[in-house]
């Protein structure tokens, strides 16, 4: 980072009333005033140097080594495919840049660094850990270890340049239920509170939730909402009406602000809730991060500004900002820099990041810019930043947070403040005071590459989802077993407190902004394939299917975990439109705005050839400044089987040489080489050979229009471990299909013989279309006309299922009122509706009846029947018809299945037992009563098809001794109980070899 320079703040000299001044005595002041100034400018620019430089980057020592994790960077060579007409393909080498050395930075400063910083930080009452070291970039020294020919960033895709296409995928669901929800809200409700706060009258009553009048984050949200409705109508993450009235209230939006801050009166001052707030920050005094709700505000101005074109959100911002810097001065001035570096262990959001934004768009007024970027400088954290830079070049820290500083610390608190350090890379050569370019390629590439060193300690606290928090916290490095421990199977509240929505979109900016430094690199592939995981694990799944404004704080990773299940802090999972307003809601209502910017990557650098990256398997289509359009095709993992695929297609308004970069995904099946086929306009199809996953595929070409580059991928069923070192969680492995979660449906039961890599490729298999399309429901009427439905077991079963002993009983249940409606709209969206759906085997005049969730286990005469190793060996059952009425009459002779009631004056009631069984022997029967009637409805299938948001593809077996397991992508459950990671447990050889022979 650069130092900013210094400031005087003292005030000018005060004469007595009264008092006569002779020009001597005026000299000697006016001299002694001007050397006090320079003094200070000296003090407050070494304190600055030494507290305000940090940053996040990958930094090796020469001597160190590399490990396992960056041996590909950054000396990595891609290939490079020049396909020309007529000529053969020649392969050229991507030389990377140089490592950045222990010489880029400075080790110079100690700090009593807090044990926990974020929300509800009391100084009072939290540990520090004294002497901790942190690192800087260096700004005074021109001298560079090494060149760097990469200044620039990947632009990412301009305003009104991109668009979602509308397919059939989760992604185009998700964003279209999200742009009906942003625009079924009302604005006037959200400044409500901005309009108390001005004594100004509101239009409208204030929402609920964090944006109640009461509560300490209100105005939190609109920030969120008006970056939301910018992005609607500048991404195309909403049919084109759609996007015109989220253009219009965002204009009505900033208007009203606008309105707001002049009734203040405050110097610029504008929120929701009183400038006491601020004091209290300012005092250390406990405060729900006003600077957190300012930071959102400013952010939502900004995109309203560079998105819309909205040149009054920029002057809004502007003075908000300066209003800011005024006070953090009058701080420092009244009470020292110590004291304002202490006030950032409370949870402030990225005021870095948003300062140094505005300091690159107030191109016309240098002092402007200038005060702006110091403000950046001011909200730098030298107890999070510059301890992780130097952990990075090797400098040890050990205490209670562990060598990086992460363990304990709150995520979301962070993340923002990483956000700024990487914007001040992207602009430092506009903000900084050097003129040296070696000073700026420095500073941009330590600050870019300790980014990278955070994403490379992060992965040791990692689920398999890419999340990384649990109740809001990070682990320490390699101890997340506690977290997803057997005991948490009855501490539902604890085993739903994973992955925190606003950190899973905080991440993927981080890794947006690598991909951006990195280019058509390997490294960059595995940026990339971490936001494809956040999105398909993280943001897809957090929204309940189809219903606008239900959404997800957390996504629980936990044995027996559930999405609507409590949660630590609350009762149920799943917000309300009007009445929750949480941070994730904030976080969410943008990923969903904006999936198209993860999509592209383009370089249209006039000075070499345009080059396009291709980054995610979603549908949308790019404009470029030619006027050339790329279109992309995708079906992603999940959607179709086994089987992902994109299709890229250039539409240039004449031929264009441009080089094509698509990434091809690690997750790609190693036995299945992936096709590629370039068709050109005139149907001549060239086949490119040796493609290697994990790389870019790199075409250098002149492209027509109607060139046509089609990848066929075969997903890989893989296996991922918990990042715990130690022995006793070792044994807890997650499946995946490619980057797809899936969860094992299960209360919390969870134990399987093995799953190694080889055992899901030998055992997880996929259900056949056929079975996913013949779910049935058991239905029978009581003598009063009461519904009843045939389940399997009952929850109190399955929490208590024994290893060895599955439950065996089918009993009678009302269930739930609503059940006839969730089969019919969502089969297996609840507990309940899956234990009263059955998978239905048609064997020539014969059936058996699986049960949907306890795969292997089948409706019997005498209860079910487990461990059976194939439908055929099932109990079977025949229909037959008497009139109106269907029984099911077992093909072995034992009878008719019947539904029995204790008498019938307690068939209504809630503590009858009615129970199932065969009765009769004899075929001849007689007609059957109304107990024997079973209609069997087919009200759905698996939630493959049924539920449009997230249709999961693979819903496979796990087989092991009297227990198989039905798995589900992780983003299509909605209210079952899951089990992410499964334990393996050790048998007996004799269990085993029978097992291995099933």
């Amino acid at each position: 980072m650069f130092v900013p320079r210094g400031r005087g703040g003292l005030g000018g000299a005060r004469r007595h009333p009264g008092r006569k001044v002779s020009s001597c005595q005026l000299v000697k002041i006016t001299l002694a005033y001007a050397m006090g100034c320079l003094v200070t400018l000296y003090v407050l620019k070494v304190v600055y140097s030494l507290t305000g430089e940090q940053a996040l980057a990958r930094v090796f020592d020469d001597s160190s080594g590399r490990d396992e994790h960056v041996s590909s960077y950054p000396y990595v060579r891609v290939r490079d495919f020049d396909i020309y007409e007529g000529s053969p393909m020649t392969f050229d080498d991507l030389e990377m840049n140089p490592p950045v050395t222990k010489n880029d930075v400075l080790i110079n400063a100690t700090y009593m660094c807090p044990v926990y910083s974020g929300p509800g930080f009391d100084e009072t009452k939290v540990a520090f850990t004294k002497n901790v070291r942190v690192a800087s970039v260096k700004t005074s020294d021109t001298t560079t270890t090494t060149s760097r020919n990469r200044a620039h960033f990947l632009a990412m895709p301009k305003p009104q340049r991109v668009a979602l296409d509308w397919d059939d995928s989760p992604y185009a669901a998700a964003s279209l239920t999200n742009a009906n929800y942003l625009l079924s809200l009302e604005p006037d409700r959200f400044l409500a509170t901005f309009k108390q706060n001005a004594k100004m009258h509101p239009k409208a009553a204030p929402y609920g939730g964090w944006e109640h009048p009461t509560c300490e984050l209100r105005g939190h949200f609109l920030g969120h909402y008006l970056s939301a409705l910018s992005q609607l109508a500048a991404y195309g993450t909403a049919p084109k009406q759609q996007g015109e009235e989220a253009r219009r209230l965002a204009i009505y939006i900033v208007q009203q602000l606008s309105e707001v801050q002049e009734a203040l009166g405050e110097d610029g001052y504008l929120s929701a809730f009183p400038s006491e707030f601020l004091d209290r920050f300012d005092n250390h005094k406990p405060v729900w991060a006003p600077l957190y709700t300012i930071h959102k505000l400013l952010r939502g101005l900004l995109d309203a500004s560079h998105l819309l074109g909205i040149e009054q959100a920029l002057d809004v911002a502007v003075a908000l900002a300066e209003y800011i810097k005024a006070r953090v001065d009058r701080v420092i001035q009244e009470r020292g820099f110590d004291w304002h570096t202490a006030s950032l262990n409370m949870e402030y959001g990225g005021i870095n990041e948003v300062a140094y934004r505005l300091a690159a768009r107030v191109t016309r007024n240098a002092t402007r810019r200038r005060a702006l970027a110091d403000l950046g400088q001011l909200f730098e954290k030298p107890c999070f930043t510059g301890r992780l830079l130097a952990d990075a070049v090797g400098v040890a820290n050990e205490g209670p947070n562990g060598k990086d500083g992460l363990g304990g610390y709150h995520a979301n608190t962070h993340y923002p403040i990483l956000h700024g350090s990487q914007t001040l890379a992207e602009f430092y050569s506009e903000l900084a005071d050097s003129p040296s370019p070696a000073i700026h390629a420095r500073a941009q590439a330590v600050l870019m590459e300790l980014s990278a060193h955070f994403i490379h300690v992060l992965k040791q606290r990692s689920y398999v989802t890419g999340g990384s928090t649990h109740v809001e916290i990070w682990a320490h490095s390699h101890h997340l077993g506690e977290t997803v421990a057997d005991h948490l199977a009855h501490e539902p509240q604890w085993a739903n407190a994973h992955q925190e929505s606003c950190t899973s979109v905080n991440l993927i900016a981080t890794a947006r902004a690598l991909l951006r430094w990195r280019g058509a690199t390997a490294a960059s592939v595995s940026y990339a394939e971490l936001i494809e995981k956040l999105l398909l694990n993280g943001i897809l799944g957090t929204q309940r299917g189809l219903e606008e404004g239900k959404m997800l704080y957390m996504t629980g990773l936990g044995p027996g975990a559930s999405k609507g299940g409590p949660q630590h802090w609350r009762p149920t999972g799943w917000g309300d439109a009007h009445d929750s307003f949480w941070c994730c809601y904030g976080t969410l209502v943008e990923a969903f705005a904006s999936l198209p910017v993860d999509v592209f990557l383009s370089d249209e650098d006039k000075s070499s050839v345009p080059e396009v990256l291709v980054l995610q398997l979603i549908s949308a289509t790019l404009t470029m400044d030619s006027g050339t359009r790329v279109k992309v095709e995708a079906v992603a993992p999940g959607q179709n089987g086994r089987s992902a695929s994109i299709v890229v297609r250039t539409l240039p308004r004449s031929e264009e040489l441009m080089m094509l970069s698509v990434r091809m995904p690690s997750w790609a099946r190693a036995s299945m080489p992936i096709s590629v086929h370039l068709r050109e306009m005139n149907n001549r199809v060239h086949a490119i050979p040796d493609v290697t996953p994990g790389r870019f595929l790199r075409l250098r070409r002149r492209w027509k229009r109607g060139d046509e580059l089609r990848i066929d991928i075969d997903v890989e069923l893989r296996v991922e471990c918990l990042a715990d070192a130690r022995a006793e969680f070792q044994n807890l492995c997650a499946v995946l299909l490619g980057p797809v979660v899936l969860a094992a449906l299960t209360n919390g039961y969870r134990e399987v013989a093995s799953i190694s890599a080889d055992d899901v490729q030998k055992f997880v298999k996929e259900v056949p279309i056929a079975s996913r399309e013949a779910v049935v429901s058991l239905r029978a009427s009581s003598s009063e006309g009461d519904i009843y439905y045939v389940v399997r077991g009952d929850e109190s079963s399955d929490a208590e299922w024994p290893s060895s002993v599955p439950p065996t009983a089918i009993r009678v249940s009302s269930v739930e009122s609503n059940l006839p409606k969730l089969l019919g709209a969502r089969k297996g969206g609840t507990d309940a509706a899956n234990r009263a759906s059955w998978v239905r085997h048609d064997d020539a005049q014969q059936m058996s009846l699986e049960s949907l969730d306890r795969p292997g286990c089948y409706l019997g005469c005498d209860g079910l029947v487990c461990g059976l190793p194939d439908a055929g060996a099932a109990p079977q059952f025949r229909t037959v018809e008497h009139g109106s009425c269907t029984t099911l009459q077992s093909s072995t002779g034992r009878g008719v299945l019947h539904v029995t009631w204790t008498d019938s004056s307690s068939s209504s009631s809630s503590s009858s037992s009615p129970a199932v069984t065969c009765i009769g022997v004899s075929e001849a029967l007689p007609p059957p009563s109304s107990s024997a009637c079973l209609s069997l409805d087919a009200p759905s299938s698996f939630p493959t098809s049924s539920f449009v948001y997230s249709p999961p593809s693979i819903i496979s077996n796990i087989r092991r001794p009297t227990r198989s397991y039905l798995l589900v992508a992780l983003n299509g459950i909605v209210d079952e109980r899951y089990s992410v990671y499964l334990k393996q447990r050790s048998w007996t050889s004799e269990v085993q070899e029978s097992w291995s022979t099933n």
